[in-house]
């Protein structure tokens, strides 16, 4: 029997580069590997169905799923997860603390964006400033309409969040991709928290939770046909994962001078980028009960609706 043709989409993350030069193949499938930056991945995914299979957005996929839209299906690899706190930036002048968000204007890409998400779940459980205390400036559409609370106060704006922030029109901004008036060093801008990893490692410390970003998605109408591609995929996707690690473990073949791959795991307790159903249950969990307070979902949804029945045991 020929290979299934299958057409996978995500950001160019380092640990795919085995499944790029072949040392790793998806059993009965021949993977296209396609480079997308997130905004469009997410957009052609969600609304074109550009690829059998995508790195997508938690933030709407959760929506999607409370809402009975059927169309995309998760599996257990989880292809982006970070700590909020060092995508945080203020101007120079500007608050000194995160509790003095309370009345300010925070600018996000999307109320549902899964930064956003944690970000107003830091804030609120670590800084008591809720998502009704400040007004969220977004410079996107919402990728899947959702009716949010009353006291949820959200303004569009149509310019960028770096923009916005040095014009004063926002007090903050959160997004994956840091501003480059920060990057050159032109003084304008600073994180908002000094020390980024040690916040991290407190918001750990407390909560448990490396946030989950994106997981990998499948369109429902393949996995309909062929319910064995979701475990192929991840399968690949963690030998891929595992592969990556072991390059990375010898020194010589990583441009990094102290590797601290000992440290992470010592502090975590694990492999903090663990794959699988039952490894990022409690993470999922802390998912939805966000989103729950948040306004994006009416009610909590179990960890298992998320994903592809077939990988339930991963």
């Amino acid at each position: 029997m020929s290979a299934l043709e299958l057409t996978l989409a995500t950001s160019p993350y380092d640990y795919l580069q085995p499944l790029r030069d072949g040392r790793v193949r998806a059993e009965g499938l021949r993977l296209n590997l396609l480079s997308v930056p997130s905004s469009e991945r997410h957009h052609h995914m969600l609304e074109h169905a550009a690829y059998d299979a995508a790195e997508f957005s938690m933030g709407t996929y959760l929506v999607m799923r409370a809402q009975g839209l059927d169309v995309l299906r998760a599996i257990p690899f989880i292809a982006r997860r970070m700590f909020p706190h060092r995508f945080c930036f203020v101007r120079a002048d500007g608050v000194e603390r995160p509790e003095d968000l309370r009345g300010r204007r925070v600018g996000v890409l999307s109320y549902q964006n899964s930064l956003a998400l944690w970000l107003k779940g830091l804030l609120a459980r670590q800084h008591g400033v809720r998502a009704t205390d400040a007004t969220w400036v977004t410079t996107g559409a919402e990728r899947v309409p959702v009716e949010l609370p009353a006291d949820i106060r959200i303004e569009r704006a149509h310019a960028t969040l770096e923009s916005l922030l040095l014009a004063g029109d926002i007090d903050l901004m959160a997004a994956p991709n840091l501003p480059r008036s920060w990057l050159e060093g032109d003084g304008r801008l600073r994180p908002l928290f000094e020390d980024p990893e040690a916040a991290e490692r407190s918001f750990h410390r407390e909560t448990g939770v490396f946030p989950i970003m994106h997981p990998v998605v499948i369109r429902e109408a393949i996995l309909d046909r062929h319910p064995w591609v979701a475990t192929s995929l991840f399968e690949a996707l963690r030998e891929s994962q595992r592969l990556h690690a072991e390059d990375v473990a010898q020194p010589h073949r990583t441009s990094v001078v102290w590797p601290r791959r000992d440290e992470e795991r010592a502090f975590f307790g694990r492999d903090p980028f663990a794959q699988g159903f039952a490894a990022n249950r409690r993470d999922v969990a802390s998912w939805i009960e966000l989103a729950v307070e948040q306004g994006l979902l009416r009610e909590p949804l179990p960890p298992e609706a998320l994903f592809a029945p077939i990988t339930l045991e991963t």
